[in-house]
């Protein structure tokens, strides 16, 4: 029997900020969250908060579903 399901890799909100080419900074303004709060996430220092989580989503067309957080 043969299974096809394939798992798809989560990405990081670093591996996401790098797909799109902004520094930390830039990619906070492009989201629309303060810097100092989108490096705490970044770095895991601070848990994201749902509705951030999809706004960043939003703004790069990923599905939540993707994001290891």
């Amino acid at each position: 029997m043969e299974n096809n399901t394939q798992f798809a890799k989560r990405m990081t909100l670093k591996e996401i900020r790098m797909n799109t080419g902004l520094t930390q900074e830039q990619f906070s303004k492009f989201v629309e969250i303060p810097y100092n709060t989108y490096k705490m996430y970044e770095n895991d220092i601070s848990k994201i908060e749902i509705g951030r989580l999809f706004k960043i989503c939003n703004r790069v067309g990923i599905p939540v579903e993707e994001v290891q957080i």
